[in-house]
């Protein structure tokens, strides 16, 4: 049968201890520069949120907002929106290849 000495009960603390500082209790968001690794967001995400995240687009250089939901351990986009039409007329003015 199992005796629970001081040394057992030590053991077992310890081993609580690490499990609680080392395993993720919530999802954390980072964003991070790649180089140099400064961090420009930190923020505790639940699954199933959703959040904007807005950039200059490369091409026609107007504001794009992707919506991401957090589904398990990645990102998903739901949605994009163009403040302009210049993108989506860009994509039907494209020919098929023969």
């Amino acid at each position: 049968m199992w005796k629970w000495s001081g040394s057992n009960l030590l053991a077992l603390g310890v081993l609580i201890a690490i499990l609680l500082i080392f395993l993720p209790l919530h999802k954390v968001l980072r964003i991070v520069s790649t180089n140099g690794g400064k961090v420009f967001l930190c923020a505790e995400m639940a699954e199933s949120e959703e959040f904007i995240l807005s950039f200059i687009h490369s091409v026609n250089k107007r504001p794009v907002y992707d919506t991401l939901k957090v589904e398990g351990d990645h990102l998903l986009i739901v949605k994009s929106r163009y403040d302009s039409l210049a993108l989506e007329c860009q994509k039907l003015q494209r020919k098929p290849p023969n």
